[in-house]
Parts: structure tokens; C-alpha cells; sequence
């Protein structure tokens, strides 16, 4: 009989899997890492890990899981402290940058699996779908009860733009290659005031009727991204 994956000692042994895997990719990276090195790192036999883990792709999304249990804490405290949009949505990003911090060494070799038809680490893939709402949810609470001005149209739409203009952000920290990512944090402010600025103008009456073709395009750029993940 198998044993259960819930007990603590199940936990740990996880928990040791994951630590083994996200110190050898940073030493080795993703691609020179293999599952019996990561077994061999934790001290366990190979079919253990394999039990947890069937592919080091669950690793990742595993790791990536784990910063998002940290958001969602963190957000749910930021909310409680102040209804500004900007500040909340500065801040949400910045922890959600925070917590991927140790794994950026490795995450450059893996932006490149977006554009990878049926590569499960994409994220518009169906294995990260899970992950995906996860995420999306935690941009609906800096929305929720938030200072934001938007127009009404746009308000079923925005934890998935919102999400897509982390991603944005988070694919120029990795590459930011400027002391301690500063060169992100000026993108941040400047493009935080934008996004507030640019809801707010779907207000205005004599622009609301180009808020349907921006949704149209932006839904269909996002359903072709997924179709090919």
C-alpha cells in the first residue's frame, strides 16, 4: 500500500523535494538537472521522489504554488491596511517578485516554454490552469474594494488584465540584468500610474466606445495564447 501523501512525513519528504530541486537548479540550472539528481540531493530513493513528483515540470509548478501561498497571505494583510489601487497594486507585485526571487536563476531557461505549443510550464497551459486562477483571484482582491475608477464593461475582465501586466513585468525582471533589478522597479512605478490613469480614461464618455474592440482584442490575444499552450 501506498502511503498517504497528506501525513506530515509525507509533507516533509515533499517539502525536502522541493528544497533539493530549487538549490540544484540554481546551481546547475533546469535542463542539466535530472529527477535522480534531485532524489540523490535529498537523500532519498529515486522512486520516492518519484512518487511526489512525476516530472520535474510538477517541481516548478510546485515551487510556483508555493510563492502564491505567500501572496495570497501577504495581499490579504495589504488589502486590510489601505483601499488604494496603486498601492495595492505595486505592492501585490512586488511581493509576487519577492517571492520568485531564489528561483530567478533558472527562470530565464524556462520563459521560452511560453511559446512551447503543449509545454505544461506555460503559463496559459491546462497544468498550470490551477496556478493561473490562483493568481488571477489575488489581482481581484487588490481590486476589490480598492480605489480603482474603471468602466463598468471593463470590471469582469480585470483580474485577467491586470494578471497579464504582472506577467509582462515579471518577464522583464528576469532578463533585468541592472544592480539589484532597479531598472524594474523604475518600470513599476511608471507603468502603475499608467494602468491607473488608463482605467480611469475608460470613463470618459466620448472614449467608451473603443472599450469594446480593446476587450475583443484582448480576449482574443489571450484565447490564441491558450489554445497554443
Amino acid at each position: 500500500m501506498l502511503p498517504e501523501r497528506n501525513t506530515p512525513k509525507a509533507k516533509r519528504t515533499r517539502q525536502a523535494v522541493l528544497n533539493a530541486a530549487l538549490a540544484l537548479f540554481q546551481e546547475r540550472g533546469f535542463e542539466a538537472t535530472t529527477m535522480r539528481d534531485i532524489a540523490d540531493r535529498a537523500s532519498l530513493a529515486v522512486g520516492a521522489t518519484y512518487y511526489h513528483f512525476r516530472t520535474k515540470d510538477e517541481i516548478v509548478l510546485a515551487l510556483y504554488g508555493a510563492t502564491l501561498d505567500a501572496a495570497e497571505a501577504w495581499v490579504r494583510e495589504l488589502t486590510r491596511s489601505t483601499p488604494d489601487f496603486a498601492v495595492r497594486l505595486r505592492g501585490a507585485i512586488d511581493q509576487a517578485l519577492a517571492q520568485l526571487a531564489p528561483c530567478r536563476p533558472f527562470l530565464g531557461h524556462l520563459a521560452g516554454h511560453v511559446f512551447i505549443p503543449g509545454s505544461p510550464l506555460s503559463p496559459f497551459s491546462s497544468e498550470s490552469a490551477a496556478m493561473r486562477e490562483r493568481a488571477m483571484a489575488i489581482m481581484g482582491s487588490v481590486v476589490e474594494g480598492s480605489t480603482l475608477k474603471v468602466a463598468g464593461e471593463f470590471r469582469p475582465h480585470l483580474q485577467r488584465l491586470l494578471w497579464l501586466y504582472q506577467m509582462g513585468i515579471t518577464s522583464y525582471w528576469i532578463s533585468d540584468r541592472s544592480p539589484q533589478q532597479r531598472n524594474t522597479q523604475r518600470l513599476l512605478s511608471l507603468t502603475v500610474a499608467l494602468v491607473t490613469k488608463l482605467f480611469a480614461v475608460t470613463r470618459v464618455p466620448i472614449l467608451r466606445q473603443a472599450n469594446g474592440l480593446i476587450l475583443s482584442a484582448l480576449e482574443l490575444g489571450t484565447g490564441r495564447l491558450e489554445q497554443a499552450a
